[in-house]
């Protein structure tokens, strides 16, 4: 950054010319921005130049570590829903095998069911029978 040459003369008869200021005033006025801008430093259009392509290296690495960050976290939700899933299938599996054996054990009871009261009905038929 560079300071910046500033004419007080120039200033201040200019004051004095266009605004119709006392030549008093206007040299105050003049005397009081010099000063003012005598310790500042205003940026030039390569210090504006320098500064955005700083920003623009400074994005572009934001840009890329995030993608990067983006991808990680995609692997690790993929890898997550993938073991999910596994264990969601894993289950079923056991519930249709729990299932299976339910209905066979259900169909197995009532075939005993029906054959004893057959069996018990015949039993009770031989039995009043005459000898």
């Amino acid at each position: 950054m560079a300071a910046v040459a500033f004419d007080t003369l120039r200033l201040a008869r200019r004051l004095r010319d266009s605004a119709h200021m006392a030549p008093e005033q206007a040299e105050e006025v003049a005397d009081a921005l010099a000063e003012a801008m005598s310790g500042a430093e205003l940026a030039t259009k390569p210090d504006i130049t320098a500064a955005k392509s700083e920003l623009k290296a400074e994005i572009g690495a934001v840009r890329s570590e995030l993608k990067a960050d983006i991808e990680s976290v995609r692997s690790e939700l993929k890898a997550d829903f993938a073991f999910l899933l596994e264990r969601i299938e894993r289950r079923a599996a056991e519930t249709e095998t729990k299932l299976v054996r339910w209905m066979i054990g259900t169909g197995v009871a009532a075939v005993l069911t029906i054959v004893g009261a057959v069996c018990g009905t015949g039993w009770a038929i031989i039995r009043s029978l005459p000898h």
